[in-house]
């Protein structure tokens, strides 16, 4: 919702993902709920403003971080998925790790230092499941659509998630089909709807036409002993008669 009112694409990206095949576009879409280092959604910092052709990274309105700069905000994003199942387990009080084992909510926005141990600066303590790089090598990109649409990245209703499927798959995995706000569905149109339901009328009917009729067998096939009931040989075809070792004729199995 955020590319569709303002125009501008805000994800995490990372350059040179180390994973081959991985997405060169975005580690995570970014959306309003979504939140900065400093712990604040990207809705509490300013309006996202053009200026000379680039979106600078909005300041925070709740405190004095320099920019909005996002860091995973789910466990599933760094692999820790895990951590979910333990019985102790609170989600408020999670963060994505550093080095000295504090979360960046432990961090100092700014300085970025720790205020548990005073390291001297966050150090991601994570990789990216997307990419298998750590927090170091993303950084949180705000593109216009034109700037998108030149270096050949989907935009608009192709920038949201699962769009190769139907919208009833997509309700089914997200409540929010663009993670960052509500969206409806494209507007019915009857004409298609009509036209679609005659072609699949069409194409049913002409499969009934075309299926032949599956008429009964008169009398059920023989079932031909693979041993001889005499001397225990095998016989080795269905067209042999007789045992090739005592000579013994091969009787049929009763039904």
């Amino acid at each position: 919702m955020l590319a569709l009112k303002t125009g501008v694409y805000a994800v995490w990206r990372c350059d040179e993902p180390k994973l081959s095949g991985a997405n060169t576009d975005f580690c995570a879409r970014i959306g309003y709920q979504h939140r900065c280092f400093c712990g604040h959604s990207l809705e509490e910092h300013a309006t996202l403003k053009p200026s000379r052709g680039c979106v600078p990274a909005p300041r925070c309105q709740a405190c004095a971080c320099g920019g909005f700069n996002y860091v995973p905000n789910e466990l599933e994003e760094i692999g820790e998925g895990w951590l979910s199942r333990r019985r102790s387990w609170d989600p408020l009080k999670w963060s994505a790790k550093c080095r000295c084992g504090h979360g960046h909510k432990q961090h100092d926005p700014q300085k970025r230092h720790c205020k548990e141990c005073g390291c001297g600066g966050f150090t991601s303590h994570f990789l990216c499941v997307v990419c298998d790089r750590d927090g170091e090598s993303h950084s949180t990109v705000f593109e216009l659509e034109q700037d998108r649409l030149k270096k050949g990245l989907p935009v608009r209703e192709a920038f949201f998630p699962l769009m190769a499927l139907d919208w009833s798959a997509r309700e089914l995995v997200f409540d929010d089909p663009t993670g960052g706000g509500a969206l409806t569905a494209p507007p019915r149109n009857p004409a298609l709807e009509t036209n679609e339901t005659s072609s699949c009328d069409k194409r049913n009917t002409l499969q009934q036409i075309s299926l032949p009729k599956l008429c009964p067998t008169s009398e059920p096939t023989p079932l031909l002993p693979q041993h001889c009931t005499g001397c225990g040989a095998i016989f080795r075809s269905a067209q042999v008669k007789f045992c090739s070792k005592c000579g013994k004729h091969r009787q049929q199995n009763a039904q």
